[in-house]
């Protein structure tokens, strides 16, 4: 922070009005009294950017000459003190554009200088003005400069202005662009601004336009932008539009959001309305949601509406909002996701509050909820403490406990597979063995493929989706030779299979279970060679030289390696 900037904040975290005005003006900024109260009006007074913005924009409309020479003399060491010289000096302009082009012309050579022509000579030639903006190197200076020149473009050629935006080539410039056309339109004449926009061609274009000019009306005349919204021809624009409308008004005035969607004809549009606007009521206040959602809301609509109350609720309060549904448990119906929801944000505020609520579930409670709500406190507090998480999973019983460590061995496979593995040993359950160890290797194989692949088999049977996904997907491309040599390893152990394969052709073959098992061979066989098809056309690609020494001296059966070098043609195609 520059000596200039701690001295205006210094000034500005001054309690007493009188003295803090006074410190400005020791600082050389010399705003009037009047001036002063309106610019802090609206501020809070220890929010100490809001306000030096404020302060210096209202002086730079009261007194712009002293305002931008002042500017002009701050050292160039902090905040980009530049950026305030052109500011004051392009407020100068609304009211005295030579004034301020004589300021302009006598700063001393630099950026500043030449930023603020260019902004300048926006006001009178865009055009001319355009191909400068854009030559500028990318930055907040750009970004500013094209914001002045479309403004210009806006007084002068609305059409023009939107089609020239439309037609920038870079993401960023358009989006900039959009947003002072759209701050433009919504202030002149929304009505005109949504039926220009609705004219133009379907795309994404006019579906970023029209949300943008509701959203801006939205901000400050919500009742008129939905006005708006409904006088749109296409049904799905008018649904978008309301959507935005939504958007910005339920977290500032949910009651309100709440009337306008009660207002609409029961529906699919309806419905996503009340999850806006329930979910941000929730967060706010969640009594007064609940009782319009259980007066204003037909049954159906009720217990989604309240799922997404209780949502948003639980970011404000997750104990109250916990509490609140195990009193509705059997009265009402809130889906076992929000349950999880509600616990995983309780787990993050209050970890031990969260784990001692999830282990006293009571017992005549569905299995399926505790152990699900148990194993969301288990991978929730392990991305904080996986210790005092394993800890505590521990100390569970069953079902309890395997289900918090089953999440728990997922979470750390991510980054301490040691651990996890540790984890999974202490199952008693085979099976339920088992799938924690798939879910380990499911987590580990795109940061270590080896590992997963080891972890895998430790299994009786390695299913091909395993396979596929830890030999092609996270290996080929990295160790192609050990990918490829791990698939053998777990074919010609007689762990490849396949479950659903398996299944269905032995409810197919129920009466030749012999003619059943050697179609299973055959399937399975024909999926071993596609896997490692795979893998040499992965590796191919970078080395089809090594790939095809290896088919050679695999001493794999001779229809196998023919099959092998077509998939290193495939990948030369």
């Amino acid at each position: 922070m520059s000596q200039f900037q701690a001295a205006l904040q210094a000034a500005l975290l001054i309690a007493d009005d009188g003295a803090r005005l006074r410190a400005l003006h020791s600082l050389g900024i010399t705003i009037d009294e009047a001036a002063y109260r309106e610019a802090t009006q609206a501020v809070a007074p220890f929010d100490t950017d809001a306000l030096s913005d404020a302060v210096l924009a209202r002086w730079a409309a009261a007194d712009p000459r002293a305002a931008a020479e002042w500017a002009a003399r701050l050292p160039p060491d902090g905040r980009d003190l530049s950026e305030l010289t052109v500011d004051v000096a392009l407020a100068w302009a609304e009211t005295d554009s030579s004034a301020a082009a004589a300021f302009a012309a006598g700063l001393p050579d630099g950026p500043t200088r030449d930023r603020l022509l260019l902004c300048l000579r926006a006001r009178t030639d865009p055009q001319l003005a355009a191909t400068e903006v854009l030559r500028l190197p990318r930055g907040e200076s750009r970004r500013r400069a094209l914001a002045q020149l479309v403004g210009a473009m806006v007084r002068e050629d609305l059409y023009a202005a939107l089609q020239w935006v439309f037609a920038l080539n870079s993401q960023a410039d358009r989006e900039e662009g959009l947003q002072v056309l759209v701050r433009a339109l919504a202030e002149a004449d929304p009505a005109a601004a949504l039926k220009l926009a609705a004219a133009l061609p379907p795309g994404t274009q006019r579906r970023e336009l029209l949300d943008a000019i509701v959203s801006a009306v939205a901000r400050t005349r919500p009742a008129l932008a939905w006005e708006l919204a409904g006088g749109l021809l296409r049904e799905s624009d008018a649904a978008r539009a309301r959507y935005a409308v939504l958007r910005e008004l339920a977290p500032r005035a949910p009651a309100a959001a709440a009337r306008l969607v009660a207002a609409l004809p029961e529906g699919y549009e309806r419905t996503v309305g009340v999850r806006q606007v329930t979910f941000q009521w929730g967060k706010t206040d969640p009594r007064a949601c609940l009782l319009w959602l259980l007066d204003s809301l037909n049954a159906a609509e009720q217990d989604a509406a309240l799922s997404e109350c209780v949502a948003g609720w639980s970011e404000r309060s997750p104990y109250d909002a916990m509490h609140f549904m195990m009193s509705l448990h059997g009265k009402m119906t809130v889906p076992l996701t929000t349950w999880l929801k509600v616990v995983r944000t309780w787990t993050f505020q209050a970890p031990a509050q969260a784990a001692g609520f999830a282990r006293g579930l009571p017992s005549e409670m569905d299995e399926k909820w505790r152990t699900g709500i148990a194993g969301e406190v288990a991978a929730a507090w392990a991305a904080t403490d996986p210790a005092a998480a394993c800890a505590w999973a521990r100390t569970l019983e069953q079902p309890l406990r395997g289900a918090a460590i089953r999440r728990l061995a997922a979470e750390l496979a991510g980054s301490d597979v040691r651990s996890a593995l540790g984890l999974a040993d202490e199952l008693t359950d085979g099976r339920t063995r088992d799938e924690v160890l798939a879910s380990i290797a499911e987590r580990a194989a795109p940061h270590d493929p080896a590992a997963a692949a080891a972890v895998i088999e430790r299994l009786a049977k390695v299913e091909r989706f395993h396979i596929h996904e830890i030999a092609v997907h996270n290996w080929a491309d990295r160790d192609p030779a050990a990918a490829a040599a791990w698939v053998r390893r777990i074919r010609d152990a007689g762990k490849f299979a396949d479950t659903f394969v398996e299944k269905q052709l032995l409810a197919d073959y129920a009466a030749a279970p012999d003619e059943a098992r050697r179609q299973i061979e055959r399937t399975l066989e024909a999926s071993y060679v596609g896997t490692l098809g795979f893998i040499i056309e992965r590796w191919a690609r970078r080395d089809p030289d090594a790939a095809q020494r290896w088919i050679e001296s695999s001493g794999l059966p001779a229809e196998t390696r023919r099959s092998l070098h077509r998939s290193v043609r495939r990948s030369e195609d």
